[in-house]
């Protein structure tokens, strides 16, 4: 849905960030023009534009991240909380596109013109905007006619919600039984117990995660996982944190709290300091493949997905972790 919604001009500026942390150095207008195949030229104009985005970031959040730039050296970026993705969310936001498809959604646009007045855009923008959603639209299954969604009731709702995961930080995956606000609070007392330093992005992805690992669980899903490498999960100091998490909605054996902490510490992104990755350490140890998130997690879940049809079940794959 980004892929198909963002004008090219957001989607080349994600992709000269996202080159910039993950060089985890100073990265030069060179490096950056070969990898993109553009000027230095045009490069030194994303990175004034990224600049002034970190100046507006600032403005409405405290962060721990910093964009540095020097003429000589190149740019980089320093990530001290896991901040990187709240920011790379909030130029997503920015698009003008994702705006336009906002108020369609809230059915805050009455004619192309009037919102161009008010939003002091010409027509031509918005009709390319408007032409972008259109093709989002048709590759879920819907359509946008007379400025607002139509088609089946079941996938305007399944593309607002994927649609909201990149517009706003509320949880994706819903399930029965579940107070969130309660869910939200210990899941702040477990990063803080762990000392995990984490953006409410990430935040929020570890939340779904949780939730689908408990829909999981509750169709009585199998964990296969081997007897020593559920020792070696469980023997890690920040595991009990883990254990007391899950004991505030059901009782579970080791094995599946141990899954769980196995596909949460995947993502290297949730902290950065060397030894959370210990699933990626044994793994490289025991020359062993690693699985995705995605695959791990929804690996023989039919019961979870027997009222879609195979289209809706690839599309959630692909599109719930954002």
């Amino acid at each position: 849905m980004i892929d198909l919604l963002l004008e090219p001009k957001i989607k080349t500026t994600i992709s000269v960030i996202s080159i910039i942390y993950n060089h985890y150095d100073w990265t030069q207008t060179s490096y950056l023009s070969k990898e993109l195949a553009i000027s230095e030229r045009t490069v030194q104009h994303y990175i004034k534009d990224i600049l002034e985005r970190k100046k507006e970031y600032d403005l409405i959040t405290k962060n721990q991240l910093s964009i540095d730039y020097l003429k000589m050296k190149g740019i980089k970026i320093t990530d001290y909380s896991n901040d990187f993705e709240d920011f790379k969310k909030f130029v997503v936001q920015s698009s003008q596109t994702m705006i336009l498809l906002n108020d369609i959604i809230n059915q805050q646009i009455v004619s192309v013109t009037n919102y161009c007045q008010m939003h002091f855009l010409s027509e031509t923008t918005v009709r390319k905007n408007l032409k972008r959603i259109r093709e989002a639209c048709h590759v879920y299954g819907i359509d946008l006619v007379h400025l607002k969604l139509v088609g089946d009731e079941r996938k305007i709702r399944y593309f607002i919600a994927l649609f909201d995961t990149m517009a706003s930080r509320n949880a994706y995956f819903l399930l029965d039984g579940i107070n969130y606000e309660d869910l939200k609070q210990n899941f702040d007392d477990f990063f803080k117990k762990a000392n995990f330093q984490i953006s409410d992005v990430k935040k929020q992805k570890t939340i779904n995660i949780f939730l689908i690992h408990l829909q999981r669980i509750s169709f009585n899903q199998l964990i296969i996982i081997s007897d020593k490498f559920n020792r070696f999960l469980a023997s890690h100091p920040i595991y009990p944190y883990v254990e007391e998490l899950f004991h505030h909605y059901y009782v579970f054996n080791q094995k599946e709290i141990a899954y769980f902490f196995y596909i949460m510490t995947l993502d290297e992104e949730l902290n950065r300091k060397q030894n959370t990755n210990l699933v990626y350490n044994f793994f490289n140890e025991n020359q062993l493949e690693l699985m995705t998130i995605t695959d791990l997690i929804f690996c023989d879940l039919f019961p979870l997905f027997r009222p879609l049809s195979d289209e809706d079940i690839y599309l959630v794959k692909r599109d719930i972790f954002y």
